[in-house]
């Protein structure tokens, strides 16, 4: 019965994503909370708090979308890292820039010429990257205390932190 045993596999896979998607329409509804926990105009699914990568790469996906779009009209994306409350070391800034700048570039088609990254002012709650895309602010993805942004999933992938400092950390030890 290999061929029943695929076909639910299938389904599984498929029922997944739908679930997936489901939540990430719920969470995301494109209500957003601003700085001031106002309205926000961001059209993605900017959240109160920190999601998981697999959100994250959901969002950066759609976000790739347009800013290779944007690549294309000649407009450049800009990521904005910020320190959230009671973070310390700004290397954690260049950590969160330098993940998402690496999964952005991976695309053949957006050049990382394309994509500038600046660290910004120090705001209020979670730390946060701020992307704009063509001059626009299009998403804020937030980021645990101190912690690294994820945007890759399970194997994890040397070219993303914290996967490339264990690698680095490994290397050290020969």
């Amino acid at each position: 019965m290999p061929g029943v045993r695929c076909l639910l596999e299938s389904y599984r896979m498929r029922s997944n994503v739908i679930i997936s998607w489901v939540l990430w329409l719920a969470f995301g509804a494109g209500v957003a909370l601003s700085q001031e926990r106002g309205e926000s105009p961001i059209p993605y699914a900017f959240t109160p708090a920190p999601m998981t990568s697999e959100f994250n790469i959901i969002r950066l996906e759609f976000i790739a979308k347009d800013a290779i779009a944007a690549a294309a009209g000649g407009t450049v994306t800009i990521l904005v890292a910020r320190l959230g409350d009671s973070e310390q070391p700004r290397e954690v800034n260049r950590r969160r820039l330098h993940n998402v700048r690496t999964f952005l570039t991976t695309y053949p088609d957006l050049n990382a010429k394309n994509v500038i990254t600046a660290e910004g002012e120090r705001v209020r709650g979670f730390g946060r990257v701020e992307i704009y895309v063509g001059g626009k602010l299009v998403d804020v993805i937030l980021a645990e205390k101190n912690k690294d942004l994820e945007v890759e999933c399970c194997e994890g992938d040397e070219r993303y932190y914290p996967h490339k400092d264990l690698m680095r950390r490994g290397r050290r030890r020969r």
